[in-house]
């Protein structure tokens, strides 16, 4: 059942022990103790921020996201967004592009892509982000475009399921609708 644990955390209890009551018929009670070490630590943010649009759009973003000291900004820009698989490489390592294992992504805690062709990324790529969102609680974020949503074919994808949106889009390559819409 669903609870909510409040700590007030002082220098002087550091370690806690966390107990939950055994339930009616539960087969053992091994694991409903746990001790737990709080501590303070203080690290960076780390997002990983690609855009695909043309120029240098990415300096809105990357720059906004850069003022801040606790976060920390990898940015990532498509070589060619419109070929067949566009090439993402880092504004200020032009060797180095999407990171190139799980382990490496999921250093980051955030993903941005804004309007990055589909062709830019493996299944595997796909999947790693998957992972950081719904199993290591990172966040994930789509900006419009047009290769973003529905009309990049992302609503054929796994990523279809990391936005409370729905991303059903025509064919690829459609573009965006400049047809009139209602919000529901």
């Amino acid at each position: 059942q669903p609870f909510e644990l409040l700590v007030d955390a002082t220098p002087d209890n550091t370690t806690l022990l966390l107990e939950v009551p055994p339930l009616t018929g539960e087969a053992t009670e091994r694991h409903n103790r746990v001790r737990i070490k709080l501590g303070r630590t203080r690290r960076k943010l780390r997002v990983l921020y690609m855009e695909g649009t043309p120029g240098n759009e990415y300096h809105w973003v990357h720059d906004a996201l850069k003022e801040d000291k606790d976060i920390e900004c990898v940015s990532l820009v498509a070589d060619n967004q419109y070929v067949q698989r566009p090439r993402l490489v880092r504004v200020n390592d032009q060797q180095r592009g999407f990171p190139t294992t799980r382990e490496e992504l999921l250093q980051f805690d955030c993903v941005i892509c804004s309007d990055i062709s589909l062709g830019a990324f493996t299944r595997e790529n796909l999947a790693w982000v998957v992972e950081l969102v719904a199993e290591r609680g990172g966040g994930f974020v789509m900006v419009g475009g047009t290769t973003s949503f529905g009309a990049g074919g992302w609503d054929r994808t796994v990523w279809d399921q990391l936005l409370p949106v729905a991303m059903q889009g025509g064919p690829l390559g459609r573009g965006p609708t400049w047809s009139p819409f209602h919000v529901r």
